[in-house]
Order: structure tokens, then C-alpha cells, then sequence
């Protein structure tokens, strides 16, 4: 468990199923664009699945007050050895509060990955459209790397992406 003033970060358990996938319903008006977060149970127990591997940390955002489920962020395909990389997955919605828990949930999350585990690398792709999460990801010194056309297929289209990524020296120096 990854703590913060206001959030933490914790393993999905399978009591999150209808919390989350009534949160992630709830989004679809303002994220469907965006994002395609679990948004039945089938879908859930498979996010889930797919995230519980040895190569995969999956966190599910919560509100320290509430208990609500706020959204969730992930990493996945954690490579070792020479390259010590590892792809950066979220969900969050876009309530008021939305972007101070992106955030709050990335700066965790990155302090965790360059602490306590020997990455060297994260990596996250952006539609470029998604000003709030790339303002995010400049705040906590993700560099923009390049474009990768059509990259995610969201809402039934291919959708180009932005690539950013920070290293584990970029962390060290701003922190």
C-alpha cells in the first residue's frame, strides 16, 4: 500500500468489482475518449487477471476518508536486465478533483518504482488531446519523446498517442 495525506494506492481485491465498475460507468461521459477502463464485471475480473503477473504492479486509487475508489493506475511489461523499463497504465475520471489525484497518484507511484524496485525507466502513452493528464506528466518531469500513430484502439478507433517517459536519474535530480 502506497500512502499520500489524502490517497492510496492498493492491490485490486475482488470486493472492488462493483465500486469499480460503477466509478468507471460513471466516467464514461467524460473519459470515453480518453481511456476504456473496466466497465463490467467480466471486464473487471480480466483487468485484474491480466495485472497479476509477475511482470505487472496494478494499484486502484482510493480516498483516504472514503474509501472510494478514485481511479487506478498501473504498470505493466516490467522489464529487467539491460533495459529496466516499464509501460505506465491509468483510469481516472474527471471529476473536479480529478487532476490533484492523477497527480498525487503518479508521484506515488514514481517514487515507489524509483526507491523500491530497480527500474530505470517509465514509459506512457498520452492522446495528445488529454491536456490535463499531459500537464500532469510535465509536472512530475515526464519528458515528451515523440508521436506513435494510431497506436490504442479506444472507442472503436485508432487513436495516435504521445510517448512520455522519465528515468530514474530525471526523478533523482527533481526530487
Amino acid at each position: 500500500v502506497l500512502h499520500s495525506r489524502n490517497l492510496f494506492l492498493r492491490a485490486p481485491l475482488p470486493e472492488d468489482e462493483m465500486p469499480f465498475v460503477t466509478w468507471a460507468q460513471d466516467s464514461d461521459a467524460c473519459c470515453a475518449l480518453w481511456m476504456d477502463p473496466p466497465r463490467s464485471s467480466i471486464a473487471f475480473r480480466s483487468y485484474v487477471q491480466s495485472c497479476d503477473r509477475e511482470d505487472a504492479m496494478t494499484y486502484v486509487i482510493c480516498d483516504k476518508q472514503s474509501n472510494a475508489i478514485k481511479g487506478a493506475i498501473h504498470l505493466e511489461k516490467m522489464f529487467n536486465g539491460n533495459f529496466q523499463n516499464a509501460f505506465l497504465g491509468y483510469h481516472f475520471n474527471s471529476e473536479t478533483e480529478s487532476e490533484e489525484i492523477m497527480r498525487t497518484a503518479l508521484r506515488l507511484l514514481t517514487k515507489h518504482v524509483f526507491t523500491k524496485t530497480k527500474l530505470h525507466r517509465l514509459e506512457v502513452q498520452v492522446q495528445p488531446k488529454f491536456q490535463r493528464f499531459i500537464n500532469t506528466l510535465k509536472s512530475e518531469h515526464f519528458r515528451l519523446e515523440g508521436v506513435s500513430p494510431r497506436l490504442l484502439k479506444i472507442a472503436g478507433r485508432w487513436r495516435d498517442c504521445e510517448r512520455y517517459a522519465i528515468t530514474a536519474e530525471d526523478w533523482h535530480l527533481a526530487n
